[in-house]
């Protein structure tokens, strides 16, 4: 009753405004529904505006949100067309898809907030979506950046807010929660929404021979469209074709039959990648060789090489521990557990602390994840070494996080051909912790090496639930470039599904880390801790430059970045693609490059 919508006063309002936007946009062939306002409440006012619509463009149906925000259940507005709720969770579609009382069709208004390091989950809300025809999509918050250009007292560039802006009275929201930033420079998270959104996607096991094309376009086939196959060996193209005759109705699939060469019985990883690719009149604005739709598929994984593992005696001398072969040596601190790893004299890496933190995304922050998970933090930056055991063949370091809450063992194996074993335990001992952000080792690195080359999902960062858009394979760039500056400094830069990671200086000297299964990797080059969050507007994109030491994280697994909401728990990535508190282990190995 007190919404506008209720009051008489504003019926007259309401429907100029309506009628006003109708009268303005109806010759526009881009229109194809009506929204009778965003966020506005509903009563009368909307439903006389409604009826006018119909009695004067017939032509289009109309969406309005109404109730979509203020109830548990599913209000649904009877004078429109399309029910259009705000970020509804897939649980929350999936009962209103499955719940015969509702026949409106579902495209929520707003879904899948962008605020900075975001878009996580966004394929599991398409299978969902693609699943049930009740449910028809939705409209991602937002597309661009609402950032101003600013230069800070340095003349740097920086993304800007109402508060820089305006101190006093600058509105306090960061409005980074576009897909694209400002200048239309792509955000890591536009290649998701690119590919969850592909129109073409292929299925099956191509080592049967054949595989399926699914043709997403509602009102045409795939005649129009080239495809071809890339085969990977190890991350390099090994081998490439094209497939002829493929093509699938609107909204079908179709099989289409391989004739891939046989593989080498080398012990590489093979992996197959499927292409729709348009033609120079496929898609009006689309340049021809553009892909438009693609599938990966891992026909072989990496079979371990067989190689010599015999091991070298650790050398104690008061507090410090050496391990040296073939011109590498490896450092460790008694007290510390710190190690350093140098070649032919030249530093490399050091450090090796357990790290469970990271700098906290929007979505964290909007969350409540520092009051939340603010233990982890603590528990990262408070350790000692309790025990420190030096053997025939290794040595290995319990680390102990807190009062005996959190415990993690090192251990470390150096070949006699100068490569380097670690293995990680985990072990949360306390059962009462929230999940932690990650799970892995902390390394920094000598600013020489500034050149990174890694064999995983790229080019951009990817996370555990979001990166269906980045494909595995083999990239190369500068460290100082996976840094992305979101306006607010955080997380930024990771990899997942990582085979290996290396870093080398301009000689080609530096480290090459291999996991023992696929790791979560991140070089950047500076301290990790200059991607902490500070208070609001205290730090931005402009601060973060390369200095000082680089920093390289090699873990198991860190939490996916969310998105359902950017400000309730919903922000937070969903459990699935959160760390289970349960022991936890992996292995890489190091070796270093030589220039």
């Amino acid at each position: 009753s007190v919404q506008l919508g209720y009051k008489p006063h504003w019926a007259a309002a309401h429907l100029d405004r309506v009628s006003r936007m109708v009268e303005r946009d109806k010759n526009h062939p881009s229109i194809i529904f009506w929204s009778l306002g965003n966020e506005a409440g509903t009563g009368p006012n909307f439903e006389n505006a409604a009826r006018w619509i119909r009695q004067n463009d017939p032509t289009r149906l109309i969406s309005y949100l109404g109730h979509g925000t203020l109830y548990g259940d599913h209000q649904p507005n009877p004078y429109v067309d399309i029910y259009a709720p705000m970020y509804d969770d897939i649980d929350r579609i999936n009962d209103y898809a499955e719940d015969p009382r509702y026949t409106q069709p579902l495209i929520q208004c707003e879904y899948a907030h962008a605020m900075g390091n975001s878009l996580g989950n966004l394929e599991d809300y398409w299978v969902a979506i693609r699943a049930k025809k009740k449910l028809q999509g939705g409209f991602v918050w937002d597309f661009i950046d609402q950032f101003v250009d600013g230069t800070d007292s340095k003349g740097r560039h920086y993304w800007a807010s109402g508060f820089d802006v305006n101190p006093e009275r600058g509105d306090n929201s960061v409005v980074g929660d576009g897909v694209v930033q400002a200048d239309r420079t792509p955000d890591p998270e536009y290649y998701e929404l690119q590919k969850v959104y592909s129109p073409v996607v292929f299925e099956g096991d191509p080592k049967s021979g054949k595989v399926t094309v699914v043709n997403r376009h509602n009102f045409r086939d795939l005649s129009g469209f080239d495809f071809g196959w890339t085969l990977l060996k190890d991350g390099v193209v090994a081998d490439r074709g094209t497939l002829r005759g493929v093509n699938a109705a609107p909204d079908a699939t179709s099989d289409v039959p391989l004739a891939l060469p046989p593989l080498p019985q080398d012990g590489a990883e093979y992996i197959l990648t499927l292409a729709a690719i348009a033609k120079s009149d496929s898609i009006r604005g689309v340049p021809a060789g553009a892909t438009v739709g693609w599938s990966q598929f891992v026909l072989r994984p990496a079979s371990a090489p067989v190689e010599a593992t015999a091991f070298v005696k650790p050398q104690q001398k008061g507090k410090a521990i050496t391990l040296s072969a073939a011109g590498r040596t490896l450092s460790i601190d008694a007290d510390t557990g710190l190690i350093a790893l140098n070649s032919s004299g030249k530093p490399l890496l050091k450090g090796g602390t357990p790290n469970f933190w990271r700098g906290l995304t929007d979505n964290d922050e909007g969350a409540g994840v520092a009051r939340s998970h603010g233990v982890w933090k603590g528990l990262t930056e408070n350790r000692r070494v309790r025990d420190l055991k030096v053997e025939a063949d290794r040595v290995q370091v319990l680390f102990v996080h807190g009062p005996g809450q959190v415990k993690v063992t090192v251990t470390y194996r150096l070949r006699t051909d100068g490569k380097l074993m670690v293995t990680t335990d985990f072990d949360p001992v306390k059962d009462d912790l929230p999940d932690p952000l990650r799970v892995g080792l902390r390394f920094d690195t000598d600013p020489s090496l500034a050149n990174l080359e890694w064999y995983g999902r790229g080019p951009q960062e990817s996370y555990v639930d979001r990166q269906t858009g980045y494909a595995i394979g083999r990239y190369k760039g500068t460290v100082a470039e996976q840094f992305h500056d979101y306006a607010r400094p955080q997380e930024t830069g990771n990899k997942t599904d990582v085979r290996w990671i290396a870093l080398s200086d301009p000689s080609g000297q530096g480290v090459k880390v291999t996991g023992a299964q696929p790791l979560s990797a991140n070089a950047l080059a500076f301290p990790y801790e200059d991607l902490y969050a500070r208070p609001r507007g205290e730090r931005r994109s402009a601060d973060i430059t390369p200095h000082g030491d680089g920093t390289l994280l090699i873990d198991l697994v860190q939490i996916g970045v969310g998105g359902d909401t950017g400000w309730s728990l919903e922000a937070r990535s969903l459990v699935k693609y959160r760390i289970p508190l349960k022991p936890q282990s992996y292995s890489f190995t190091i070796e270093t490059l030589a220039p």
